[in-house]
């Protein structure tokens, strides 16, 4: 912008200078003022001088007006009006001051080279108006045709070097093209249609002013048809009258258009405020029909609101990375370009759009400069603070992103975010209800599955705690009553949470319940275990387990542990605590003829008053407020604490100092414990 400025400063400065030393050369080479000079360098060094004050000055207006952002087209209007005023105003200033000095041929040639001065800044401002006017929702026609016309306006300014009278053959043939094109293009009144009916009103006010200004100087440039002097002729200037017949024909269009539209004004204010209330209500109710649905939607609006070339619509998902992008007449490996362009220029689109007027104007465009793009609008999909995704316009030709449109665009934006936010909250929701239903579902199948009962006989007692977390895990316990005084008792955990574990556990109990009753030797039944659950479980499924072999007659027990917790036997006579942990592999994580040699079983010889304690991996690792993990010590010390207690009496004592431990700590896996003891 500040470069821009320097640049309008500096065609201000030239084209003031320029005009200076004109009217300097102009009265300085006037001998007595009289118009008998003669036509050689003077005339073409006058040329020269008027030319360049006409470019400068046209330049001048196009920065000026090319980067005005006012608050609509009404103001653009007042701002041309105003400028138009002034140029009358210093005509008919000039006037006055020739009536007080006199009407000498010094006051003639003032006036006449004010009156040119007027028309100049007239013909120059209006013409940039008129062109912010027509390039409204420009197409890519409309704007080579306006490329096309402004060249020829700048070389009708080189054609005064040819000093062609109005009566010239060469005068018409020269300014009909100028013409024509004129006037095909003062057919593109899309601005109209966007105005209210106040805004149509003072714009209709405006560009009659405008229409009666620019009749007041083409009276001028007739009287002065027989005024010649050096380097300036207004009645044949080729420029000059090229845009003031535009200028004429365009306002006088535009008014009729403007006025024809009035009684309709009201009705359309009307249905385009039901419209925006429509997509206001939609934006907090509407769902939307599926969320790549309301993708393509929301390119289809945005790229046909700007008849943009390309759309890429980028989707960010709950974990904020783009999940998905879209691309519609761009290929994914342009779009990778722009992606580093974006990057090197600090592209930032986390809470407002951004557009860029001309691409080529920006830093680190070697990679794009190819392609056919010129101008985009990038606008980032927001709701309630939370980036969902971003949508990218791209046109091949420049400014071709309105204010207007542009805040029309912003509400499919915002509605389409809305859409897209609430079918994920929709889409979280049923998949949370799903979940609770399973999990809801497994807790009942899991309740059917474990032991309503242990064993309390002559023989042997033993208690379970079993407490489960929110989500359903693993854990599973199971005993046997065998023959000749044996028991077995099974304790592991399955790996997964919900209807998975519920499943493998069902499964666990189905292979146990039938192999216990012909195969009592530990190993053989772990090995026959393991080859069983390798064809059910699934790949990355594993199941941890201990199983007891009690034999009461003899007081002996054997074991095997695959991969579980080690158990602890507090020793009655020793007053010691002694670790069972034989060796072992979780079963389902070898599935071969391998897995036997992992397997070992240990014979423990058991006493009376001997307590013995397995449990699952949730007992060690259930935590405090201070993330302190219980801990194989706690239970140790546990255990040779309440040495004297029945299983029956342990359970509820641990379960109150596990409880007191974890305080007000959530679940976060299966608690279970068993506690036995031989009578």
């Amino acid at each position: 912008m500040n470069k821009k400025h320097n640049i309008r400063k500096l065609y201000a400065s030239l084209s003031i200078g320029t005009f200076v030393l004109f009217l300097a050369f102009i009265f300085f080479s006037s001998e007595d003022f009289s118009y008998n000079i003669s036509r050689s360098s003077s005339q073409f060094l006058a040329n020269v001088l008027l030319t360049c004050f006409t470019i400068t000055c046209l330049l001048f207006f196009k920065i000026t007006i090319g980067t005005f952002d006012g608050d609509g087209f009404t103001d653009l209007l007042w701002k041309s009006f105003l400028t138009s005023l002034a140029t009358v105003v210093l005509v008919f200033f000039s006037i006055f001051l020739v009536s007080i000095f006199g009407l000498n041929i010094k006051a003639q040639i003032f006036v006449y080279y004010i009156s040119y001065t007027a028309i100049i800044l007239f013909v120059n401002a209006n013409f940039y108006v008129f062109k912010k006017m027509i390039l409204y929702q420009k197409t890519k026609e409309t704007a080579n045709l306006w490329q096309i016309f402004e060249i020829l306006i700048y070389i009708s300014i080189a054609l005064n070097f040819l000093q062609i009278s109005n009566k010239d053959i060469l005068f018409p043939l020269a300014i009909i093209p100028v013409l024509v094109m004129g006037l095909i293009l003062t057919l593109n009144l899309k601005w109209i249609a966007y105005l209210n009916f106040k805004q149509k009103i003072k714009a209709s006010l405006f560009l009659f002013m405008l229409f009666f200004f620019n009749s007041v100087f083409v009276f001028i440039a007739i009287q002065s048809d027989d005024f010649q002097t050096i380097g300036a002729s207004l009645s044949n200037n080729l420029f000059l009258i090229s845009l003031l017949v535009f200028i004429g024909f365009y306002a006088i269009v535009s008014l009729l258009v403007l006025l024809f539209n009035l009684p309709t004004t009201s009705v359309f204010e009307q249905k385009f405020s039901e419209v925006l209330n429509l997509q206001r209500i939609s934006n907090t109710t509407q769902i939307g029909k599926t969320e790549d649905e309301v993708y393509e939607l929301l390119i289809d609006s945005c790229s046909g609101t700007f008849m943009s070339q390309a759309t890429v619509l980028e989707i960010i998902d709950d974990n904020k990375i783009v999940s998905k992008t879209i691309y519609r007449n761009m290929t994914m490996e342009d779009y990778a370009l722009f992606q580093v362009f974006f990057k090197k220029n600090s592209l930032n689109l986390k809470k407002e759009y951004v557009v860029i007027d001309d691409i080529l104007t920006k830093r680190h465009v070697r990679n794009i400069e190819n392609l056919p793009f010129l101008s985009l609008l990038a606008i980032p999909l927001i709701n309630y603070g939370e980036q969902l995704g971003t949508i990218y316009l791209f046109s091949e030709i420049k400014s071709a992103f309105e204010k207007q449109m542009i805040e029309i665009v912003l509400t499919y934006v915002n509605q389409a975010s809305t859409s897209i936010s609430n079918y994920r909250l929709l889409k979280n929701a049923v998949e949370n209800a799903r979940y609770h239903e399973e999990v809801e579902i497994a807790k009942k199948v899991k309740s059917n599955l474990l032991p309503t009962k242990t064993i309390d006989n002559e023989d042997i007692e033993f208690d379970v705690i079993y407490q489960s977390a929110d989500d359903v895990g693993g854990d599973y316990f199971d005993f046997s009553i065998l023959e000749n005084n044996m028991y077995a008792i099974v304790i592991g955990d399955v790996s997964g949470k919900g209807s998975s574990a519920a499943f493998n556990m069902a499964t666990l109990k189905g292979i146990f319940q039938s192999l216990i009753l012909t195969e009592k030797n530990p190993e053989e039944f772990m090995i026959k275990a393991n080859k069983a659950l390798s064809i059910c479980l699934e790949k990355s499924s594993f199941i941890t387990l201990t199983l007891l072999i009690f034999d009461t007659k003899n007081y002996t027990l054997n074991y095997v542990r695959a991969g579980h917790c080690p158990g602890i036997l507090y020793q009655h006579t020793t007053k010691k605590i002694i670790e069972l942990n034989a060796a072992g592999l979780g079963l389902g994580i070898m599935r071969n003829d391998t897995f036997q040699k992992f397997v070992h079983k240990e014979e423990i010889a058991l006493h009376w008053g001997d307590i013995l304690m397995f449990f699952t991996d949730g007992i060690v690792e259930a935590q405090n407020s201070d993330s302190e993990a219980f801990g194989y010590e706690r239970v140790s010390l546990f255990l040779e604490k309440n040495s004297s207690k029945n299983p029956h009496e342990l359970t509820t004592l641990f379960l109150a100092e596990l409880n007191n431990f974890c305080g007000s700590e959530i679940l976060n896996d299966d608690y279970t414990a068993i506690f036995i003891r031989l009578k």
